[in-house]
C-alpha cells in the first residue's frame, strides 16, 4: 500500500470515528436537554412552574415598580376604568378625573414631596385601589355619598392597623398623592444605607400575620412597609397585577386560577364535618366590628362558623377578611345574628309626637330618623345613624351599628316606639354603681347588668375596652379587680391564648399574655411590656399556630 493511500485510509477511519463521537453527544445533549426540560415543568403545589406562584420574599421586580408599558398615559388608564365598569370611571374630585390623578400621582405630577418624585407604574397604583377599597371591581357604588367610607381612605393611606384612620388624609385626590409618595419614599429607604432601616433590601423582617420574609429586592421592602402582611395585603397586591398583567410579563390569568395554586389551606377544620361551634364559642367574635384586610386567628374562626350555618361558602377557610366574608357576615346579621331564620314583623308604628331623642354624633336629627319608613334590607350610613339614636336610649344593645336594618334593628325601633307611646312612662331604672362594684360576678355572664358594671368601670378610668359589650370576660374581670384595689386575676397560658385581645390594649393580662409566650418561645422582646402592639400581635398568632 503506498504512502498517499496508506494516509487516505487513516483519514478516513478518523472521520469515521468523529462522526461516531459526534453523534453520540448529540444524543447526550439532547437527553440531558430533555431531562432539564423536564425538570423545568416539574410540579410546584400540584402546577407547572410557569404558572404564577407567589412568594413572599418577591411580591414584584424593580421594572414591574416603574412599568409604563400597560399604562402609558392617562387616556390608558381611563379606558381600563371604563372597561372593568369601576365606579371610578366618572368620579371625579378637585375637578378632575380618577384616571386623571392616578396618573399624575404615579408619574410625580401631582405627589411629589419633601425632595421625593414618585415614577411609579400606574397599575400599582390602581391595583392597591382595589386591594384596599375594591373599587375597581365593586359595582353600583355611590362614589359621590361615600357610604362606606372607600373613596376617603381609598389607598388605606393613614389608616394603621386595629386604629381609625387619620382624617388629614382623608380624600381621594389626597390619599393617591400620599401613597405614591410614600411607595417611592419606601423604594429609596430600601435601597439606602441607613442600617436602622428594618425594611431594607436583603433583610428579614416578621409581617403582622406572622410571615418571616425575606426582602429580596427594593420593590418588595417598599410594598411591605407600606402593608405588612405577607397574606393577604401583599399576597392580593401581586394577584392584581399577575392577573392584569400589568408589569413587565404581559401574560394575564384568572383570579381564581391564582387563588387555586397559590391559596394555603390554613390547617384547621372548616366546621363542615368537624364539631359544631356554637353561639357561645364565637360570642367574641360576632360582636366584633371587622375591617376589611384583616387577617388571623379570629378571622378563622368567624368563617368557620358562617360556613356550619350556610352563610360562608368560599372553597377555602382563608383567614382574611376581605368582601366574601363581608357580605356573609352581613348576611347573618340581617338573619338576626341566629343560625334560625325569623319572620320579622314588617308593620310600620307612628312615630310619637316627642320622641325624647337628642341628636346623634352626626348630627342628623334622630327625631327625623325614626321617621323614616325603613324597610328589612336597607342598609348604609343613614340606618348607622337610626341604630346610634337608638342606642342612645338602650333600645339597640347590639355592640357594633352594622348599618343594616334587618330583625335586630327593627325590634329595637318597635320597643322604642311601644316605649314611647305609653301614657306615663317610668325612667329606666339605673344600677347603682357601688351596687355593682360590691356585686359577685362569673367569668362568661351576659346581661345588661355587666354592660351597666362596664359604663361604671369605665366612668372610674379601669375598663378600656372600646365598647360597653354586656359579656364579663377576662377585661372586665382586671377591670373590677383594679376598681376594687385588688390584685389582677391570674390567668393560665392555656387561657390566655384563647381569649380575645384588643390593639393597644395595656394591662396586667397583657404582661401575663408575654410571660406564656415567653416560656412558650414565640415571644422575644426584651421585657413583658404589657402592651399589646404589632410585635406581641405576631407573637400570639405564632403561638397559635394559624400562619
Amino acid at each position: 500500500m503506498t504512502k498517499n493511500l496508506k494516509l487516505w485510509f487513516l483519514s478516513l477511519i478518523l472521520l469515521v470515528v468523529n462522526t461516531v463521537l459526534l453523534i453520540n453527544l448529540g444524543f447526550n445533549y439532547l437527553a440531558t436537554n430533555n431531562q432539564s426540560s423536564a425538570q423545568s415543568s416539574s410540579e410546584v403545589l400540584g402546577v407547572s412552574t410557569s404558572a404564577p406562584i407567589f412568594s413572599p420574599n418577591y411580591v414584584m421586580s424593580d421594572e414591574t415598580f416603574r412599568s409604563k408599558r400597560v399604562f402609558p398615559d392617562q387616556a390608558s388608564i381611563q379606558r381600563y376604568l371604563d372597561s372593568s365598569n369601576s365606579p371610578l370611571k366618572n368620579f371625579s374630585d378637585k375637578g378632575q378625573t380618577a384616571a386623571y390623578w392616578i396618573f399624575n400621582a404615579a408619574n410625580g405630577n401631582t405627589s411629589s414631596k419633601f425632595g421625593i418624585r414618585p415614577d411609579l407604574n400606574p397599575g400599582v397604583l390602581i391595583a392597591y385601589l382595589e386591594k384596599e377599597q375594591s373599587l375597581i371591581s365593586l359595582s353600583n357604588y355611590d362614589t359621590a355619598g361615600d357610604p362606606e367610607k372607600r373613596i376617603r381612605s381609598a389607598m388605606g393611606y393613614g389608616c394603621p392597623d386595629n386604629n381609625v384612620c387619620d382624617s388629614v388624609y382623608y380624600g381621594f385626590a389626597n390619599q393617591i398623592n400620599w401613597g405614591a409618595y410614600q411607595l417611592e419614599f419606601n423604594f429609596a429607604r430600601a435601597g439606602g444605607s441607613n442600617s436602622s432601616e428594618a425594611y431594607r433590601v436583603n433583610r428579614t423582617i416578621t409581617t403582622l400575620d406572622g410571615y418571616n420574609v425575606f426582602l429580596s429586592n427594593a420593590a418588595t421592602a417598599a410594598n411591605y412597609r407600606y402593608t405588612p402582611h405577607a397574606y393577604w395585603g401583599n399576597y392580593n397586591l401581586w394577584k392584581i397585577l399577575t392577573a392584569n398583567g400589568w408589569g413587565v410579563d404581559s401574560n394575564t390569568y384568572s383570579s381564581d386560577y391564582i387563588d387555586e395554586i397559590n391559596i394555603r389551606r390554613i390547617d384547621t377544620p372548616d366546621g363542615v364535618e368537624g364539631e359544631k361551634l356554637t353561639q357561645d364559642d364565637v360570642k367574641n367574635v360576632i360582636n366584633r366590628d371587622f375591617k376589611i384586610g384583616q387577617s388571623g386567628g379570629d378571622v378563622i374562626l368567624l368563617q368557620r362558623y358562617l360556613r356550619q350555618n350556610g352563610y360562608f361558602t368560599y372553597k377555602y377557610i382563608t383567614g382574611y377578611f376581605g368582601n366574601i366574608t363581608r357580605t356573609a357576615f352581613d348576611a347573618y346579621l340581617a338573619a338576626g345574628g341566629s343560625t334560625t331564620t325569623t319572620s320579622p314583623n314588617t308593620s310600620t308604628p307612628t312615630p310619637p309626637a316627642n320622641t325624647g331623642l337628642n341628636k346623634n354624633s352626626v348630627g342628623i336629627s334622630c327625631d327625623d330618623s325614626v321617621k323614616i319608613k325603613w324597610a328589612i334590607g336597607d342598609r348604609y350610613e343613614n340606618v348607622r345613624v337610626l341604630q346610634e339614636c337608638l342606642r342612645l336610649s338602650n333600645f339597640f344593645t347590639y355592640p357594633v351599628s352594622t348599618g343594616y336594618f334587618g330583625p335586630i334593628t327593627q325590634k329595637a325601633l318597635s320597643d322604642y316606639f311601644a316605649y314611647s307611646n305609653r301614657a306615663a312612662a317610668a325612667p329606666t331604672p339605673t344600677n347603682n354603681c357601688e351596687t355593682l362594684k360590691n356585686s359577685n360576678w362569673q367569668i362568661g355572664q351576659t346581661s345588661e347588668d355587666v354592660k351597666s358594671l362596664q359604663k361604671c368601670m369605665r366612668d372610674a378610668g379601669v375598663f378600656t375596652w372600646p365598647w360597653d359589650t354586656g359579656y364579663f370576660g377576662p377585661v372586665s374581670a382586671e377591670a373590677l379587680a383594679k376598681w376594687r384595689g385588688q390584685s389582677a386575676p391570674a390567668f393560665s397560658c392555656g387561657d390566655l391564648k384563647g381569649q380575645a385581645w384588643n390593639f393597644g390594649e395595656t394591662s396586667e393580662r397583657v404582661r401575663q399574655l408575654q410571660g406564656c409566650m415567653r416560656a412558650a418561645g414565640v415571644f422575644n422582646w426584651p421585657s413583658d411590656t404589657g402592651y399589646f402592639g404589632n410585635v406581641t400581635k405576631a407573637s400570639i398568632i405564632s403561638w397559635r399556630g394559624y400562619f
